[in-house]
Parts: structure tokens; C-alpha cells; sequence
């Protein structure tokens, strides 16, 4: 499941990617500015992987 979140202006902000059993994040897409910054990949409840995007 994934959830879209905007700003004020209209830009992307976030993409949350949630697991339908469990409804646990798997995965955020971090924007700025609409484009992809950083995803963070989620191993457990509280514990994360960054990857930055390239510029």
C-alpha cells in the first residue's frame, strides 16, 4: 500500500510504502523540492537503511 504526502505548495513530499498485513512502513521516498533526496528502507520497527539519491 502507499500513501502520497504533499506540501503547501503542491510539491511531492513523501511516498510511505506500508506492508497490507502487517501495516508496518517498508520503505519512505523522501523528496525535496519533487525530487527523490533519500529512501529509507526499513529492516525492523525503529531501525533503517538510508540511501541517498545521485545527483
Amino acid at each position: 500500500m502507499k500513501t502520497e504526502i504533499f506540501d503547501s505548495e503542491k510539491s511531492l513530499k513523501e511516498v510511505i510504502y506500508l506492508d497490507k498485513k502487517s501495516s508496518d512502513k517498508t520503505k519512505i521516498e523522501i523528496y525535496d523540492k519533487g525530487q527523490l533526496d533519500e529512501t529509507r528502507i526499513y529492516a525492523s520497527f525503529n531501525n533503517y537503511y538510508t540511501v541517498k539519491a545521485v545527483d
